[in-house]
């Protein structure tokens, strides 16, 4: 069988990358800023704080974009505004981090009095932390220290100004949307991920699009080649494997490039047009064969100076975001080149037929197994009476199953007359056959209808070539299949 089967037909995309950038963005966000002592200079450092990690239990913050207050769950923190939106982790863990332990690098002014030349006297952030034990501690930053790399600050219950390292500028300067996190949908494991069904639809598609996984129980097997996906409207196509994997792969590991607006209502949803989207994806995945489906909901709106915003289940986060490819593919962006790839093992008769002529060829095929416990597979070709060659005729098969179309997708266009050229399938597992038909087109181009329905435009050069090939098959001649 060339048809892969439904458990092993996986997304073909690699996230590697980007798990190689989330780790390098975690280290940094993790490390703290180391600085050069000198074995020479004597140690200036003060311990302002020194906690365990688990005596956390709350904090605040407050800068110019206003306060955040952050609760201990479980083992990690969360964000009281933020309740039931995904957040960035590191982002909050280095938060928390910085009211764990603190060390000055050096003291800048003991019981200073004047507080405005170290922008102190009105601080542009501070943190404030309770302990399990009941303590408290909160610090105040002021401005860049004068003549050495780092921000003045004062503690509770202290007088004397100090000069913390930069990176607390860092910690304490986040607003409330920098901690949503930006990755907005699922990040998978392409070599356990299906995606079982999709619908696309919303302004950007003339039509909306479907696309289902080939089933073995229900999709004629013989009808495929190798075809992960069938395109279930607007109308019934093989997907092309590798243009529909991308496709789908675009949908994975969305980024946002920044947060819109958290906690929205149903008005400010509407006004960024939503209930109107320019696109949306309905996919139904399975990330592990032992997990059910997951359901992923992305819904796209377009403002009017063309910024486009997302908004991914029912997460209360409004994100802006870059065009992804799902967002404005078309039918002809994903469906197969190749309008049948039947198996030959599964063809019981293939009839080529045109004005005039009919060329009928039976195809009997028996399985057997060797030794090895591999089946093995012989066909008997036989046109009229007599029996042809195998060999021959596969070239000939591989001619006849070659058409493919040449981007020339087509819209509204009705098969009329007789057609210039048709090609059946019979399958020995039964069911209706299928049928391209040939029909004159534009200069050098005819018209390809499958099953009824045409789609596509191809070089007429192929139906000239099959119908050279087919007198010279029938006498057990050999075909050359290239017709390009």
């Amino acid at each position: 069988m060339s048809k892969m089967s439904k458990r092993t037909k996986t997304l073909l995309f690699s996230l590697v990358g980007l798990a190689v950038l989330g780790g390098v963005l975690a280290a940094l966000l993790y490390t703290a800023p180391e600085t050069e002592e000198s074995s020479s200079a004597p140690d200036s450092t003060v311990s302002l704080l020194s906690k365990s990690a688990d005596d956390l239990v709350s904090l605040t913050v407050k800068n110019e974009s206003g306060s955040i207050d952050f609760v201990r769950s479980g083992d990690d923190f969360s964000v009281v505004s933020l309740e039931d939106i995904p957040l960035n982790n590191p982002r909050v863990q280095n938060t928390t981090r910085g009211l764990v332990a603190m060390v000055a690098s050096q003291t800048a002014e003991e019981n200073a009095s004047n507080l405005s030349k170290y922008g102190l006297d009105a601080p542009w952030a501070s943190a404030a932390a309770v302990y399990a034990d009941g303590s408290t501690f909160e610090v105040k930053l002021g401005s860049d220290a004068a003549g050495v790399d780092g921000i003045y600050a004062m503690v509770s219950g202290d007088q004397n100004v100090y000069v913390l390292p930069t990176s607390y500028r860092t910690t304490f300067s986040y607003s409330l949307t920098d901690y949503v996190k930006m990755i907005i949908t699922p990040e998978v494991d392409s070599s356990k991920t299906l995606v079982d069904t999709l619908r696309l639809s919303g302004s950007s598609y003339a039509q909306p699009i479907e696309l289902k996984v080939v089933d073995d129980e229900e999709d004629l097997a013989s009808s495929f080649g190798v075809v992960s996906h069938m395109i279930t409207a607007p109308k019934h196509s093989e997907m092309d494997i590798d243009r529909g994997a991308a496709m789908m792969a675009s949908l994975f590991a969305m980024s946002g490039n920044a947060v819109a607006e958290v906690n929205f209502d149903d008005a400010t949803y509407e006004a960024y047009g939503f209930s109107e989207p320019f696109a949306k994806a309905e996919v139904s995945y399975q990330t592990d064969e032992a997990e059910g489906l997951k359901n992923l909901t992305i819904t796209v709106a377009k403002g009017e100076d063309g910024t486009l915003y997302a908004v991914v289940d029912d997460i209360k986060v409004i994100y802006v975001v870059d065009e992804e490819e799902w967002m404005t593919t078309s039918y002809a962006d994903i469906v197969s080149g190749l309008f049948f790839l039947p198996y030959i093992n599964e063809v019981s008769k293939v009839t080529v037929s045109w004005p005039g002529e009919s060329y009928e060829f039976s195809i009997s095929t028996k399985t057997t197994t060797n030794d090895n416990g591999t089946e093995v597979s012989e066909n008997t070709i036989r046109f009229g009476g007599d029996t042809l060659d195998t060999d021959k005729f596969k070239l000939f098969y591989r001619l006849l199953i070659s058409a493919t179309n040449d981007g020339g997708f087509v819209e509204g266009v009705e098969p009329e007359g007789t057609p210039v050229l048709s090609i059946r399938y019979d399958y020995s597992a039964g069911g209706e056959p299928d049928v391209l038909s040939f029909y004159e087109g534009p200069t050098r181009k005819v018209y390809v209808s499958k099953n009824g329905t045409i789609d596509f435009t191809m070089k007429s050069s192929f139906v000239d070539k099959v119908k050279a090939a087919c007198p010279v098959m029938a006498e057990n001649g050999e075909v050359d299949p290239d017709w390009n």
